[in-house]
């Protein structure tokens, strides 16, 4: 399986990449500098564009260290194995001060799973299981 990645680094766009052997995700960069006030929401380019392998799709999610760190909520976004355009990371600032991003800031990641289609059956009822339809908190706090 390969990724095929389009950025040009004339741009100052940088490539997705694994920060250590095993990690599930590429991290994603900005691109260009970017300011957001308290409650603002903004798409953040990252000036790269992929392709996805047949049968894959990818999300894209923030990193574990956005919002604990830089205030910064990332939107998690997915990206159908078709799509060819560029990536924009959504988020939002939940701090009480604006928060800049500077450029090529690691603030999501690119994460590529395979697409699994399941043949849907229509029934009138779901067969019982020990939860049944049990929610929210029902196992407990």
């Amino acid at each position: 399986m390969g990724l095929v990645v389009k950025y040009t680094q004339d741009d100052g766009a940088v490539a997705p990449a694994f920060a250590y052997t095993g990690d599930a995700g590429m991290d994603l960069a900005t691109k260009g500098e970017h300011r957001l006030l308290p409650g603002d929401r903004m798409d953040v380019p990252t000036g790269v564009a992929i392709e996805l392998p047949e049968g894959y799709y990818a999300r894209l999610v923030g990193r574990s260290s956005t919002l604990r760190k830089r205030g910064l909520f990332v939107f998690e976004g997915i990206i159908d194995q078709g799509y060819r355009g560029p990536l924009f990371i959504y988020c939002e600032n939940k701090t009480n001060v604006p928060v800049v991003i500077p450029d090529g800031a690691r603030i999501a990641q690119l994460i590529v799973t395979p697409i699994v289609q399941p043949e849907l059956q229509k029934v009138a009822d779901l067969g019982g299981s020990d939860r049944g339809s049990n929610g929210f908190g029902s196992s407990g706090l």
